[in-house]
């Protein structure tokens, strides 16, 4: 992926962008499907031919970026980017789109993000942008000419990443394929999935770990003599209480600002009511896990979203 720097400075050259790239309509009006002959209106720019013009145009591949460099008052700015979808040379289509033939090196764009404010680059030539973790030498002083910025210290995925994250964006049309898009969603799907197994998997893993830690801990001493299914829940009972006793006469503001001292508390607390739980149920032979999960399932069947979202009712009174 490369990048591309396009200046829009002129008059000429602010109403293309505007109808063309923004609005996807020629400078009377017409869509750029209907001009195109294609079923989706893409975005489209054009490029004088000349020298360097034809050498940067030639660099270009699908896929790659251009960055469109605005005025903003004394500012030079980034007003949005466009991503390349394909490459013709016409004069007929130039015409059409611009009412000029000159602007005959023409790409069509099919994913444009528009920054909601313009992203100031420099005023008078002086580099202004400072975002972390973007190197200094990938602003530049406001180019007058249409080029390729090369991005130091950085990939361009990550440079636009970063952009994006810093910058508020909307984006204004992405005319990728359905197909490819619902193939997107699967693959999210997939590796979604794939991620809660694997946090399911590492959930277990603790949790064994733990367990055998707490075992250990309590078979050296010669606790499993108390450890029958009614002391420990008994047990669970009690230090769920003294958990409960940290925010005894609390107002509700007051128990979301503890100090350092009471939150340790009830970190302790909290502990404790998870170690009784973890040897109650291997006492019972119990998979903590799987009857969270089940407990889950049943909840979800019981408390629908449609009829107890924003609402504390028990499901028998919904």
């Amino acid at each position: 992926m490369k990048l591309f720097y396009v200046p829009i400075f002129n008059s000429n050259s602010v109403s293309n962008y505007n109808d063309t790239v923004v609005k996807r309509i020629s400078n009377i009006g017409v869509s750029t499907a209907k001009i195109l002959n294609n079923k989706k209106a893409y975005g489209v720019w054009g490029f004088t031919r000349g020298p360097h013009n034809d050498r940067e145009y030639d660099k270009m591949n699908k896929g790659d970026i251009l960055i469109f460099c605005v005025k903003d008052k004394a500012y030079q700015s980034i007003g949005g980017f466009g991503y390349i979808n394909g490459f013709f040379n016409n004069k007929k289509y130039s015409l059409k789109l611009w009412n000029n033939e000159k602007y005959s090196n023409i790409i069509t764009i099919n994913k444009f993000i528009k920054f909601k404010k313009p992203f100031h680059l420099s005023k008078k030539h002086k580099v202004i942008p400072n975002i972390k973790n973007i190197p200094e030498e990938n602003w530049h002083k406001g180019y007058e000419m249409f080029r390729e910025r090369k991005i130091q210290g950085l990939t361009v995925e990550k440079f636009i990443e970063m952009l994006l994250q810093s910058i508020d964006n909307k984006v204004l049309y992405d005319l990728g394929s359905q197909k490819q898009k619902n193939k997107k969603i699967m693959q999210m799907i997939f590796q979604y999935r794939i991620h809660i197994k694997n946090i399911i998997k590492n959930i277990k893993n603790d949790l064994k770990k733990l367990t055998e830690k707490i075992l250990k801990f309590r078979n050296v001493r010669d606790w499993t003599q108390y450890h029958d299914p009614k002391n420990l829940a008994e047990a669970i009972s009690i230090e769920a209480s003294e958990l409960l006793e940290n925010f005894l006469w609390k107002t509700k503001e007051e128990s979301r600002n503890l100090n350092k001292e009471k939150i340790q508390d009830i970190k302790d607390e909290i502990a404790d009511v998870l170690i009784y739980l973890i040897v109650l149920s291997e006492e019972l032979d119990i998979d903590l896990i799987k009857s969270a999960e089940e407990k889950l399932k049943k909840n979800g069947k019981k408390y629908p979203v449609d009829k107890v979202k924003g609402r504390s009712k028990k499901y028998d009174e919904l």
